[in-house]
């Protein structure tokens, strides 16, 4: 779709000027591959724009790029206010040939059948990246196009905000200095101002793979044939704001049905098992390549029938497009060593996931979760380096230390009786504040625009402030955001009528700071 055509389908939802300011803005940053670990092109193209009007930025060591804007006149003595920001998607991929290194992201707007509202969506083939950047967008429609009264700003955009908070653990503590307020902007709801999050564990389980050849006997006779098992187009999602949604982990699935054919004295080998794409994604999509005798192959049969049946009862409703397969492929050369596979099907079946507790100040909210996110084993690699490696990722989180090392031991404990070596990378909670100047003058502000009252809570998810919370103990903070659905899939989407009265939202909040 062209940008013309955009433009066009603006006009014809009666998209507001604002509204339709901030999706130009973010449309810029469509044009832009940004997958984590690859925002060099995204915080050039900012430099130069933030430069082309006058300002100064600047990139830290890791790439975070941070810019003062200057005060309006007489607001200079104003508190120091940081917006912030983060620059990297999760590139999630549909059915096609969308690469996340070098293709856009095209969007389309929408009427959503359901809510009836107009929505900013793709078309399938990847995740939009609205996580975070049409937050991203609010921020320079604020810098230049609002034409408000405000005090002095240092803008902040870090990098692999999805990799662990990689970006905002690695800055420098000066950033904060002079400043008292942190307004971050990769919230999920208009109307849900947030002043707390968990504090995470991102677990990394690497092995070695030990393999054998599969027998000439076996390969000559006929007297075996491999199997592709798949779980395809399930939901997926983030693995903390979706977490409690009741949807499939498709790894532990497809784990399931390795486990129960070993129950039913179905005798396999694994060549193959990879699914999911991070360790914070709930996983779509896996497969495994099995070899089996063929006197199996009825009994396997049967088995799948039920394991459908499973499918269609837990999940018609959270996963309706959900779908399992398998289909005959020719016999690989290599095969898993038996005892090694028994220790990965155990390792994933007793690896914890989904919400494990919740918590008890506030009704609803997770408190302490896992996601098994990724695996990666694939034996027609070991021609090429003379070895392969097995690779789980998992990740953890949680609002209540005593919880997250709870788990973290007993992953640990199952990790090192398979043979694992694991790396853990953490950040810690962002305690939550119902209360402090900041989060009173925002929920007044929304009040006074909406006649409704805010929701001010925590949620189970990863955020910046907690990083910055360990550097600037001092700083009053709060996220908040639009209304966006189902970050990090190919059906991540924007709900239109929410970027408007967000945007004005900010720009009133910076107003009344400026004031202070």
């Amino acid at each position: 779709m062209k940008i013309d055509e955009r433009n066009e389908s603006l006009s014809e939802r009666n998209v507001d000027d604002v509204a339709a300011s901030v999706i130009g803005e973010f449309a810029e940053f469509c044009r832009i591959p940004r997958e984590s670990g690859s925002e060099e092109k995204i915080t050039e193209y900012l430099k130069e724009r933030l430069t082309a009007g006058g300002f100064t930025p600047v990139t830290d060591g890791s790439g975070n790029l941070i810019c003062d804007i200057p005060a309006s006149p007489g607001c200079e003595n104003s508190p120091l206010t940081v917006l912030q920001g983060h620059t990297d998607m999760v590139c999630a991929v549909g059915d096609g040939s969308y690469s996340p290194e070098k293709d856009p992201v095209i969007w389309q707007i929408l009427r959503e059948e359901k809510s009836g509202r107009d929505i900013l969506c793709t078309d399938g083939r990847s995740s939009l990246g609205a996580d975070c950047g049409i937050g991203d967008a609010v921020l320079m429609w604020l810098i230049f196009h609002s034409g408000f009264t405000h005090g002095p700003i240092r803008l902040l955009m870090t990098v692999e905000e999805e990799l662990g908070l990689a970006g905002a653990k690695k800055l420098d503590a000066s950033v904060f200095e002079g400043a008292s307020y942190v307004v971050n902007v990769d919230g999920f709801s208009w109307g849900r101002l947030i002043a707390g999050s968990a504090g995470g564990s991102r677990e990394t389980y690497r092995s070695e793979a030990h393999l054998v050849h599969l027998s000439e006997d076996e390969v000559s006779g006929d007297s075996c044939l491999a199997l592709e098992l798949g779980l395809f187009h399930f939901f997926g999602g983030h693995s903390g704001y979706d977490i409690d949604k009741g949807r499939a982990n498709v790894i532990k699935l497809l784990n399931s049905l390795l486990y129960f054919m070993k129950r039913d004295g179905i005798e396999y080998r694994l060549s193959g098992y990879n699914g999911g794409i991070g360790h914070n994604v709930i996983p779509s999509e896996v497969s495994a390549t099995v070899v089996i005798k063929r006197k199996d192959l009825l009994p396997f049969q049967r088995l799948a029938c039920v394991f459908m049946q499973r499918l269609i009862d837990d999940y018609e409703e959270s996963d309706p497009e959900g779908m399992f397969r398998y289909n005959e492929v020719g016999l690989p050369e290599y095969l898993l060593e038996q005892e090694q596979q028994d220790k990965l099907i155990r390792f994933i079946e007793n690896l914890s996931d989904g919400v494990l507790y919740y918590m008890e100040e506030i009704e609803g909210v997770p408190d302490t979760s896992s996601n098994l996110g990724m695996i990666r084993f694939d034996s027609r690699t070991a021609e090429k380096d003379g070895g392969v490696k097995i690779e789980l990722r998992s990740f953890v989180r949680s609002m209540t230390p005593a919880r997250h090392d709870e788990v973290i031991s007993a992953h640990r404990r199952e990790a090192q009786f398979a043979g694992f070596r694991e790396e853990i990378d953490e950040y810690g909670t962002w305690l939550f504040h119902r209360e402090n100047r900041l989060i009173s003058t925002a929920a007044e502000i929304y009040r006074d625009m909406t006649g409704q009252e805010p929701e001010i809570t925590a949620v189970h998810v990863g955020l910046e402030p907690s990083a910055f919370s360990e550097k600037a103990p001092h700083l009053q903070m709060i996220n908040v955001g639009m209304d966006i659905a189902d970050p990090h899939t190919v059906h991540e989407r924007i709900y239109i009528d929410t970027i408007r009265p967000f945007a004005l939202f900010m720009k009133q909040l910076l107003e009344k700071i400026s004031s202070f």
